[in-house]
């Protein structure tokens, strides 16, 4: 059964060669899930990011999700949202997004953490992990295991971004939060 809310640790960077991140996660022995057109309508709230997913064949699904922009290998903390939830408590049913995100993501999964290949319409290629934090692995553990795979992947990695694509998207690209 799928959690309703959890932590991740998370990396994100800009891309430069999408075979040899495929070639590096097969390396890797990283299964490939799935490769998945997304969209994510992003919604102002008080604090947080909330986003509508949409993706081909399953029912869009909410989700809120707080996360530092301070450091570049971070904590977020996620929940899936009902819908009436979403209506009741941010009263979003009569906004228009604050901006739209359309994807194609490469889903690659390693143990308890998720790979993804992410073509964003508007800005590019990216390259991002998240790993779960599980009973099995600490918040620290998952630290480790991202730095290692950030290490690992350095040479095909850009520069590092530490804004979600819906602010990527509203500053024109710019990667980094202003504080």
């Amino acid at each position: 059964m799928k959690s309703n809310s959890g932590t991740n640790i998370e990396y994100k960077s800009e891309l430069r060669e999408i075979g040899a991140a495929r070639r590096q996660a097969s390396l890797l022995n990283a299964e490939l899930q799935a490769k998945i057109h997304q969209i994510d309508s992003y919604f102002e709230v008080p604090s947080g990011l909330l986003k509508q997913r949409q993706e081909p064949n399953r029912d869009p699904v909410w989700i809120f999700y707080t996360r530092s922009v301070n450091e570049l290998v971070r904590p977020s903390d996620w929940s899936f949202v009902p819908e009436d939830v979403v209506f009741k408590q941010y009263a979003v049913q009569d906004q228009e997004p604050l901006v739209v995100v359309t994807k194609l993501r490469e889903y690659w999964r390693m143990e308890n953490v998720r790979i993804h290949f992410d073509r964003v319409r508007g800005l590019g290629l990216y390259f991002e992990l998240e790993a779960q934090v599980i009973p099995t692995c600490t918040e620290s553990a998952c630290r480790d295991k991202v730095q290692q795979l950030v290490d690992t992947f350095r040479p095909i990695l850009g520069e590092p971004v530490t804004a979600s694509y819906a602010h990527l998207l509203l500053r024109g690209g710019v990667g980094h939060e202003d504080g």
